[in-house]
This record gives C-alpha cells, structure tokens and sequence, in this order.
C-alpha cells in the first residue's frame, strides 16, 4: 500500500467518523437522579457528579438548549443537590428544575 493510500484512507476515515458523531441524537430532556447513598445518575447510568458537568456542556454544546431536570428526595442534604445544579449551570444549561419527592406530591392531581 502506498503513502498516497494510507493518507487517503486516514482522510476518509476522519469524514466518516465526523459524520457518524453529528448522527448521535441529543436529549432535549435530561434527568439527574440523586440516591440517599450519594450516586449520581444521568439518564439511569451511574456517573461520577465531576462528569457531570462534561456530559453536559457536550449535550449544550451540540444542541444549544436542554432541559435538566434534577431529581433528589427530600433527605438529600440540600447542599449535595445545589452542587450539582452549579455543574449543570457552569456546563451551560439554564432550564433546569429540581424536583423532590415533596414537590413531586404537590404537583399531582
């Protein structure tokens, strides 16, 4: 195989790979979940609450707008919660919405 070739095919392969990532669907809606036990999770997959902040600002990034929706329980220290809302703001967001298990309750029907 030539130089010319191996060139041509690393290009080729860039343009693909470049393609493949604007095919990746962003969230409109994404939601953080805070356990009792201190795990994170984004959209059901546990996350360290540092990683937060780069998953997030990736998704605002690509798509400009994305609601966050952060759920904790009410024995969730209040600190723990308004850290990873700073996260999610430094990442970008500004729809974001903390919903408790009290607040859940007074918003149903």
């Amino acid at each position: 195989m030539s130089t010319r070739s191996i060139i041509l095919f690393i290009v080729l392969l860039g343009v693909f790979t470049v393609s493949l990532l604007t095919w990746v669907d962003v969230p409109d809606r994404v939601t953080i979940t805070v356990q009792p036990s201190g795990q994170v999770f984004l959209e059901g997959r546990e996350r360290r609450p540092e990683e937060l902040e780069k998953i997030i600002h990736a998704y605002v990034e690509d798509d400009g707008q994305v609601e966050v929706i952060i759920m904790a329980g009410e024995s969730i220290p209040v600190g723990d919660v308004l850290k990873i809302r700073g996260s999610v703001q430094k990442a970008g967001a500004v729809n974001i919405e903390i919903i408790t298990d009290a607040s859940q309750s007074l918003n149903t029907p």
